[in-house]
């Protein structure tokens, strides 16, 4: 990997002693960590203890050749991503473009040019580089997208425990409230029997509210049916809902005659015009 006191490890593999010595104290005396091998089966063996960051190689070698090299580079999962350069004197297309097939993302061509191997290298170890922080980026993205799903399932849980916890006690009161209307209505005196009528529809609201909000835990796994809304009669619902707030706090909603139709799911539309006013 690379050293961080040099611009990077590079390993050169050529099977010419001289090609080797050139190359090696010209990228040595630039700063650049300098690996070498004399031929293909040594190359290997040296990728697989130190991973340079990019590998000059020559084409034209016995025994294994650079395109068989560069194919087994590829085939392995832990040297595939290392950037492969060929050094070759062969000039024809096909020779070429098999490279390409094998994986290489460049060729210098010999007599090599010091400025040429220099560009090449900086140009395909900055991409490199810019490929590496994306991979790095998009792993972060997707750890941070499974905390995210983890932390939804614990939320869409709490909320489901919670509303199925309410919904008993406030059964309880929505039964209650009925029978005191049903029984006792006609002997209540009509400020007494209006509590009580808003105590009987301020908990069908709030079971509204819950069967929404069970709705709204487990709407990745259920359909939610947008419908066209009449927002008008929303918010005078919502208005009747909170009219003791409205007399505490002495104000006054002035509603227009019409509103647009809107596509939405009624209960939730509702909370937010009753968070609204």
């Amino acid at each position: 990997m690379t050293n961080h006191s040099q611009k990077g490890t590079l390993l050169i593999v050529d099977d010419m002693p001289t090609n080797l010595k050139m190359l090696f104290a010209y990228l040595r005396h630039l700063k650049f960590k300098v690996l070498v091998a004399e031929n293909g089966e040594d190359a290997l063996v040296r990728v697989a203890h130190v991973q340079p960051d990019l590998i000059l190689l020559d084409v034209m070698m016995p025994h294994m050749d650079g395109f068989e090299t560069c194919r087994r580079l590829k085939e392995n999962e832990a040297t595939r991503d290392i950037p492969v350069i060929f050094m070759t004197a062969l000039s024809e297309t096909v020779d070429k473009v098999k490279g390409f097939e094998m994986g290489a993302v460049d060729y210098i061509t010999k007599p090599l040019q010091h400025e040429e191997v220099l560009a090449r290298i900086t140009a395909h170890m900055t991409l490199r580089r810019l490929q590496q922080t994306l991979e790095g980026k998009n792993q972060l993205l997707e750890q941070q997208n499974l905390q995210l799903q983890e932390q939804n399932a614990e939320l869409e849980s709490f909320a489901h425990t919670c509303a199925h916890d309410l919904k008993n006690p406030l059964g309880n009161i929505m039964n209650l409230s009925e029978i005191l209307v049903y029984k006792l209505g006609a002997s209540l005196e009509a400020e007494s029997l209006d509590f009580l009528q808003r105590i009987e529809t301020t908990a069908l609201k709030m079971d509204d509210i819950i069967k929404s909000l069970l709705l709204l835990a487990s709407s990745r796994q259920q359909e939610v049916e947008m419908t066209p809304l009449n927002m008008l009669e929303i918010v005078t619902s919502v208005q009747q809902r909170l009219e003791h707030l409205i007399e505490e706090y002495q104000s006054e909603i002035v509603l227009s005659s019409s509103f647009p139709t809107a596509l939405g799911y009624a209960p939730w539309i509702e909370e937010i015009w009753a968070n609204y006013l």
